[in-house]
């Protein structure tokens, strides 16, 4: 499937204050499948780019380019079946005096927290130096090698321009190979920065567009459903905020906008659409999530804990009881 965009409109009726993070969720994707998920190279993706064990078949392949067959970086199935699909949030921003022009205020977010520091820096390496990691000598680093066969972009490519580091060290890769253990998941994407300040940037308003069902599930999240769709021209309906355009005004209104969250109003979501679902029947989602301190809104957990503990208190009771009455016996 050719890859095209995808823009969907969202509506916040309340502020989502506090720690905001964004999910990409799948189902009906089994990661929990046993061959699948043996299906990688560890010491490979510590550095280690010749080991291609328990990778079979997906551990070597033939390279035009070098014309000869060379190990798959990374290796397995898991890799190759990276989610790709990517995502930017812009919030519908009231300009001018009247508040009736718009403009589209990209939402910043960042990668930090979305992995640990142990994650990032022992489980994935690349096999040159932090130091060293340049664009260009990690293109040479991977040479002799090839990437896996459903990736549509070299490996040294992978977060190239995104901020989110590069070849195996690149967030969305870590994060993809953690499989799931259910068939219905989601993976974090990014968190929202509320310490960042507005950056100049801009975005094409030529793509594909798609309808669909936005609700709110029973954890109180945003859900956005997107499969299937159709690409077609669109119109993101709105200039975007960029150096360009941007006035003292419209500066003052949108240099604190997201310190505490997510403020209510109109969202616009805008997708590369990659990663095509149709062939295992499965669905995508895009998640928006607030967190307290005690976790996300995610009732089910805390009501079967209280469920099983009054069950267990109960049972404490009832054989305190029999323990009692029997020792009342005895005496």
């Amino acid at each position: 499937m050719s890859p095209f965009k995808c823009s969907f409109t969202i509506n916040l009726t309340q502020a989502y204050t506090g720690e905001v993070k964004f999910y990409y969720g799948m189902n009906r994707f089994y990661q929990n499948n046993r061959q699948y998920l043996s299906s990688r190279s560890d010491l490979q993706l510590a550095g280690d780019i010749d080991n291609i064990q328990d990778c079979y078949p997906l551990d070597k392949a033939f390279s035009p380019l070098l014309n000869n067959t060379v190990p798959i970086v990374p290796c397995g199935q898991i890799a190759n079946s990276m989610f790709n699909d990517s995502f930017r949030l812009f919030y519908h921003a009231p300009s001018g005096s009247d508040g009736r022009d718009i403009w589209l205020v990209p939402v910043p977010w960042t990668g930090k927290g979305v992995l640990t520091q142990q994650e990032i820096h022992k489980k994935f390496k690349n096999p040159i130096s932090s130091d060293n990691q340049t664009y260009q000598a990690l293109c040479d680093a991977f040479i002799n090698t090839t990437q896996p066969p459903d990736w549509s972009r070299r490996l040294c490519d992978l977060g190239y321009g995104d901020n989110v580091g590069l070849g195996l060290e690149n967030l969305d890769f870590m994060v993809w190979m953690k499989p799931a253990a259910l068939p219905k998941f989601r993976k974090l994407y990014r968190i929202l920065d509320t310490q960042s300040n507005f950056s100049c940037e801009s975005v094409s308003t030529t793509a594909g567009y798609s309808t669909t069902i936005s609700s709110n599930d029973d954890d109180g999240d945003k859900i956005l459903m997107y499969e299937n769709a159709d690409a077609s021209d669109y119109d993101l309906g709105a200039p975007v905020l960029s150096c360009q355009n941007l006035t003292n005004t419209t500066f003052d209104i949108i240099s604190d906008l997201f310190n505490t969250g997510l403020p209510a109003g109109q969202y616009t979501l805008l997708i590369n659409y990659n990663y095509p679902v149709t062939g295992f029947n499965g669905t995508k989602t895009f998640v928006i999530a607030r967190e307290t301190w005690v976790g996300p809104q995610n009732f089910f957990l805390p009501i079967l804990y209280l469920v099983v503990g009054t069950f267990l208190i109960l049972v404490s009771g009832f054989f305190l009881v029999i323990w009692l009455w029997q020792r009342y016996k005895k005496d």
